[in-house]
């Protein structure tokens, strides 16, 4: 068991998720860096564009099975203050701690998903050498890229997720990313999930939720709000705080009675 983190925009979107107990997978088209997930990289790499259209016909469909991807975004960080700012908007949102053991029930998207490290890169690796090695876990032991299409079927799909957690390491590194992936091409999503042309509602396990953390700058009514789930959820709730005045900068979490 280790914990992991969840960012909030103190949104109705994001009030509705926490009470209702979900989390947010988005499709690819719909994240907030252009070159997340960028499927039209392979482009720079003739090489290997050429085996991709050998192996799915036409690259168009190779583009279309990436953008169809679902993404949830979580971090191993609670005190980030790239992410309290960004993704909290100017510490005004919240951040969930969760187990990250079974987060999500299997049975709601077919198999167990499985937690994926962000890569963060200066560029991206030269996919034109075949004998390219990739830092990604495999059943056969090869990581040479020339063999992710012969000896094991599963690391085509193990490349995919590898090409798909790749991001920027100067602008994104700082905040310690780990991914699901779901969606009809990597996952059997249930039919009776709630799910759009932009993402999917998938339910968290039940009791996965272990504390809610708010930001300094929280409202009045999102204190209340955010009061009432921890009931709600019977977890802890925090706070996170500024250490002022402070010569490095520093963030530490109290404790709030709910």
């Amino acid at each position: 068991m280790a914990s992991v983190y969840k960012y909030y925009y103190p949104s109705q979107y994001s009030r509705k998720a926490l009470n209702d107990g979900y989390f947010w997978f988005s499709k690819a088209r719909n994240l907030n860096d252009p070159f997340d997930i960028c499927a039209e990289i392979i482009n720079l790499y003739p090489h290997f564009k050429n085996f991709l259209i050998t192996k799915y016909g036409d690259i168009k469909s190779f583009y279309t099975k990436a953008h169809k991807y679902a993404i949830c975004c979580f971090t191993t960080d609670c005190l980030n203050k790239h992410m309290w700012a960004l993704y909290a908007d100017s510490y005004k949102g919240w951040c969930l701690e969760f187990d990250d053991e079974h987060i999500i029930d299997g049975s709601k998207t077919g198999v167990p998903p499985k937690w994926y490290e962000v890569q963060y890169v200066d560029k991206y690796p030269n996919f034109n050498n075949p004998n390219l090695a990739l830092p990604i876990e495999t059943c056969s032991g090869s990581h040479i890229l020339n063999n992710f299409f012969k000896d094991d079927p599963h690391n085509e799909e193990r490349f995919f997720t590898y090409l798909l957690s790749l991001k920027e390491k100067s602008i994104w590194e700082t905040e310690a990313e780990r991914r699901i992936f779901l969606g009809d091409v990597f996952y059997m999503v249930n039919p009776s999930i709630d799910k759009s042309a932009i993402g999917y509602s998938i339910p968290w396990n039940t009791g996965k939720l272990m504390s809610i953390i708010m930001g300094s700058n929280v409202s009045e009514e999102n204190r209340h709000f955010l009061h009432k789930m921890a009931q709600k959820w019977k977890v802890e709730l925090k706070q996170v705080l500024p250490i002022v005045p402070s010569v490095d900068f520093k963030l530490t979490i109290h404790d709030i009675k709910a």
